[in-house]
């Protein structure tokens, strides 16, 4: 969480490991299978957003980008509605964004944890897997998707992970190297 939302509660929680979960306080926000993966898209997408053309890609099997423009602006439409708020999802430069003032997502505190250098957390993220429960992945290039952002995150905990461990080693903190021995062990267990 950066300065502007830190110590505010914002109005949505996304879970996207063990999900896709979308609640409103402690109430679950009803939306079509299209209209969470929608939401949860430009979710993962982070600050950057995703653009139109890309989830149309990630949404649908076939179809010419002209024809399915129309059906992605109805999702959105929907969505915006059925959360209450016209700027829930914001479109700039051809890319939609997610409002990070109204969400708050488990992506982030994944990411918060690995640069905190709170590895137990953000493995115990990981351990639920990215988005495994999402529903309306018929699309080959969504499936595709999935497996890459999985992959793309764990390397990054690999990454963090790694960094640390030669840290510990060069500082010779060997209680803390014991410890991130045996985490990078629960994130690789074939990894000798």
């Amino acid at each position: 969480m950066d300065s502007k939302t830190a110590g505010r509660r914002r109005e949505f929680r996304l879970e996207l490991f063990g999900g896709p979960r979308l609640r409103r306080g402690t109430t679950p926000v009803r939306l079509s299978p299209q209209e969470l993966t929608l939401v949860v898209l430009v979710a993962a997408a982070g600050r950057h957003g995703m653009s139109r053309d890309e989830i149309l890609d990630l949404l649908w099997k076939s179809g010419s980008h002209a024809t399915l423009r129309p059906r992605l602006a109805q999702i959105l439409h929907m969505v915006r509605q059925k959360l209450g708020w016209p700027d829930a999802i914001i479109d700039e430069d051809r890319s939609l964004l997610l409002n990070e003032g109204l969400f708050s997502t488990d992506l982030e505190e994944y990411e918060e944890a690995l640069d905190a250098g709170h590895f137990k957390e953000a493995l115990s993220l990981l351990a639920l897997g990215f988005l495994p429960n999402l529903r309306g992945a018929e699309a080959h290039s969504l499936v595709q998707w999935l497996d890459d952002r999985n992959v793309q995150l764990r390397d990054q905990a690999r990454r963090e992970l790694s960094r640390a461990l030669q840290e510990a080693q060069d500082q010779a903190d060997f209680p803390r190297l014991a410890d991130l021995c045996s985490l990078q062990l629960d994130l690789d267990p074939h990894d000798e």
